[in-house]
């Protein structure tokens, strides 16, 4: 299973930790199911990161090209977390493209987006509800536990935009 997300290249502290996290929790599960049962029908589990410390690249055009490393050198059996920020940019839907294209799967990404959804991607297996079934839920219970009639809502932006 392929990731890309180097936590010394990342912008954002708060990914940074997310990354080296998710990164961590997954290979002490899958050196778990190795351990009991030798992988998977005979298969062992691997997390393969790509680490390309490039300066002259912004992240991410490195994650982009960490992830078509992986894909032209690695026989994954699919890509796992999130590809890094920007999410929604062009990069991150270039290589999103790229992984459905050549038949990975790309299980858990971090990302509410709309695009992964829309239109339905059987190869992309989300870890979290959209962003707007997101935003729907946390309105709902404002409204019916709490009982408030206002609700403001701020939202951060992004070289891709708004996206709620």
């Amino acid at each position: 299973f392929g990731h890309v997300l180097d936590s010394q290249q990342c912008d954002d502290p708060s990914s940074s930790l997310i990354s080296a996290n998710f990164a961590e929790g997954v290979a002490l599960a899958f050196a778990g199911q190795n351990l009991r049962s030798g992988g998977v029908r005979g298969h062992e589990l691997h997390l393969i990161r790509a680490d390309l410390r490039e300066d002259d690249l912004s992240f991410s055009n490195m994650t982009h090209r960490g992830a078509q490393f992986l894909l032209e050198t690695q026989p994954l059996l699919g890509f796992l977390g999130d590809l890094g920020p920007p999410r929604g940019s062009p990069q991150y839907m270039q290589t999103v493209e790229a992984l459905l294209g050549a038949g990975v799967p790309f299980l858990a990404p971090l990302s509410g987006l709309p695009e992964l959804r829309v239109p339905f991607r059987p190869l992309v297996v989300n870890l979290r509800a959209g962003l707007q079934d997101e935003l729907m839920a946390l309105l709902r219970y404002a409204v019916a536990t709490l009982g408030l009639s206002r609700v403001g809502l701020a939202t951060p932006s992004s070289s891709a935009g708004v996206i709620v």
